[in-house]
């Protein structure tokens, strides 16, 4: 497949599509760097910077639209079957 110019690879960075469920952002007051996650799981208070030991306090992160209305498709409505092919028999229209 790669012949082909498929580029498929066993390796994958799923960096962009991690980083759009990162909710909450904490950074460094010292060296400025900073921490994305999910969840609320830095507390201030009780965590400090891996880097400079600093202390961290929260920031906001914008939040892109996950699924407004008017990004949605259409349903999919399923094609008739040719009458020609045999019960049971798979048939792929590409």
């Amino acid at each position: 497949m790669n012949a082909e110019g498929l580029g498929i690879t066993i390796r994958h960075q799923l960096d962009d599509n991690v980083a759009m469920w990162n909710r909450y952002a904490w950074k460094c007051i010292r060296c400025g760097m900073a921490y994305h996650r999910q969840r609320r799981t830095i507390v201030p208070s009780r965590h400090l910077c891996s880097r400079c030991r600093g202390a961290l306090v929260e920031v906001t992160l914008e939040q892109p639209p996950i699924a407004q209305p008017d990004m949605l498709t259409e349903p999919c409505v399923e094609e008739q079957i040719p009458a020609s092919l045999p019960l049971g028999q798979l048939c792929f229209d590409f």
